[in-house]
């Protein structure tokens, strides 16, 4: 979007040449894109657009973009998704390969090992961890902050309760935190 808006030429990989095809098919819904190729047509196009400067009526109308709005299905591939998450972006991954050569691969391309996998996650399980820890004490300072004003009794009785709740909830994952 930022390409178009500043007048560029956006450029879009063909959906059913893609290995993620949702990726440009994404792209096109978000933008009308002024080409859609195969991605091996892609380099010529770009040399001959470079080569004219900026492109010229010809070169604008030779676009195969409304084959590929036609061919925007699901492309089948050896792609298993596998219910866990990228740990860097929190997207799906997919799993490419078996065994020791097994590689994990997420909608915007990150892409693991499986040990390396196991780091990613056990360093976001720990990031998570030290945000909630952060929220829970910022929880319990409003709540302590809400009973010190608060005239009715029902109320300060409630906002002090939610406060020593928060604490101990924090202590449950300083806990936790130790043992990682």
């Amino acid at each position: 979007m930022a390409v178009k808006a500043r007048g560029g030429t956006v450029i879009v990989q063909d959906p059913a040449t893609a290995e993620v095809p949702e990726m440009p098919a994404n792209a096109m819904k978000a933008v009308k894109p002024d080409y859609c190729l195969p991605v091996e047509e892609i380099p010529e196009l770009l040399s001959r657009l470079v080569s004219n400067g900026r492109r010229s009526i010809a070169v604008k109308h030779h676009t195969r973009r409304n084959d590929c709005r036609a061919r925007i299905e699901p492309v089948e591939r050896d792609i298993e998704p596998q219910g866990i998450t990228c740990p860097e972006c929190g997207g799906s991954l997919a799993s490419l390969g078996k065994g020791k050569t097994a590689q994990f691969r997420c909608h915007v391309g990150h892409t693991f090992s499986l040990e390396s996998l196991t780091e990613g996650h056990a360093d976001a399980l720990e990031r998570a961890l030290w945000v909630a820890l952060r929220k829970l004490n910022e929880q319990h300072l409003i709540q302590h902050n809400l009973a010190a004003v608060e005239s009715d009794p029902h109320m300060k009785k409630r906002f002090f309760e939610n406060a020593v709740a928060a604490k101990q909830d924090m202590e449950k994952l300083h806990e936790i935190l130790s043992r990682l």
